[in-house]
């Protein structure tokens, strides 16, 4: 049987000064070689022109909200802050909905463009 390696090489795009590096380590270097790699790294991240030979090219959809907090609260476990940050997560998007669903675009306008005179503030500015 013969022995095959898998390299995955994760988050090519967060490797800061070593991207490069590591981009043509796993292009010219392991692939040439017909050593098999996964990388991955967000679309603006790489030089997508580097990888249209010799690789696959997929897109993954986003992670979805729900996705995101058993990721999170896997790796939190039962951290009160994280609760809280949820409970208040929660709380917004209600407002928000609410906000879209009470008031007209027109409320929406005069209410975010709503200004008051700054009293801390002297008349010439300073």
């Amino acid at each position: 049987h013969a022995r095959r390696l898998l390299l995955f090489v994760d988050g090519v795009d967060e490797a800061a000064g070593l991207k490069e590096v590591v981009e043509d380590f796993c292009v010219n270097g392991l692939v040439p070689l017909c050593q098999r790699v996964v990388i991955t790294s967000r679309p603006e991240g790489i030089l997508l022109r580097n990888y249209k030979h010799n690789f696959v090219i997929m897109d993954l959809r986003p992670l979805t909200v729900a996705q995101q907090e058993k990721i999170v609260k896997t790796q939190l476990k039962d951290n009160i802050f994280y609760k809280h940050l949820i409970a208040f997560s929660r709380i917004r998007e209600t407002h928000d909905e609410l906000y879209e669903r009470l008031f007209t675009s027109q409320e929406q306008t005069k209410l975010e463009t709503f200004s008051r005179p700054n009293r801390l503030e002297l008349p010439d500015g300073s």
